[in-house]
Formats: structure tokens, sequence, C-alpha cells
């Protein structure tokens, strides 16, 4: 009887598992993005609005990502700040906790890491403006 049980659960699992891998990347990431700016407290905007703030002074751009990826291609006037080293350098780079931060990395994930960081350190206007991979604007 146990091992019939264990059977119908290992069935029950593969099936769920592989349901999931069926869903299409593209589907999975347009819900991912649509749904952050309900889950996140409004902290994500999309590129249009960024752009729109970028033109206020005192607004900081901070890509998170590596030194690599920042030398390959950035927005312009970027700071860069990995998402590693964040917690430790934010303070000093970022002594004003109330200036607006526009935050990107490659594709989103570790923007949205930086912003809870950021936010949990007292900074109060941080948002998240997704990946280079989907910013339609220039680029250097």
């Amino acid at each position: 009887m146990l091992c019939l049980l264990a059977v119908a659960l290992l069935f029950t699992l593969l099936g769920v598992r592989s349901t999931y891998e069926t869903v299409p990347f593209s589907v999975e990431r347009e819900i991912t993005v649509e749904s952050r700016a309900v889950f996140e407290n409004g902290q994500f905007i999309p590129a249009e609005a960024a752009r729109a703030k970028m033109d206020r002074p005192g607004t900081i751009v901070l890509d998170v990502r590596i030194p690599e990826e920042f030398a390959a291609l950035r927005i312009p006037g970027a700071l860069l700040l990995p998402v590693d080293e964040l917690y430790e350098r934010a303070v000093g780079m970022l002594p004003d906790k109330n200036a607006t931060l526009l935050v990107y990395c490659r594709t989103g994930n570790r923007s949205q890491n930086a912003v809870n960081t950021l936010l949990a350190l007292g900074y109060t206007q941080v948002f998240d403006i997704g990946g280079m991979v989907s910013w339609p604007f220039e680029v250097e």
C-alpha cells in the first residue's frame, strides 16, 4: 500500500512539473513584469516614466550589473554599483536617502533585489526600471 502511494505521489509530482515546464518563457516573463508593479507597491515603473524622471535634477540612474556588463552597454550617465556590493557601499556612494534612484540590470531580476535592499537601507524614492534587454531608449 505504501509503495502504491509513493508511486501515485511521484506521478502527481512529475505531472505538475511537466505542466509547469510547458509554459513558454515569454508568457511567464509578461506575467512577471506586469505583476511586479502591483506586488512591489508601485516601485516598478515602465521605461517611458523612467525616461521622464531622468530629466529631473538630482535623479540617479543606478546600474547594478557587474563591471563587464556595464562597460559593454549602459544607459548614458548611469552610475555602477553592483548588486553584490550594494549593501556595503550604498551609503558612501549615495548619501542622499531621498534622492530619486532609477535602478536597472540586464533582465530585471537583480534590479528588483537591489530596490528591496535600498528600501531596507532607508532610501525613499527607489524605482525599478527593469533590464537593459527591454530598454527602448539611448544606450552607450
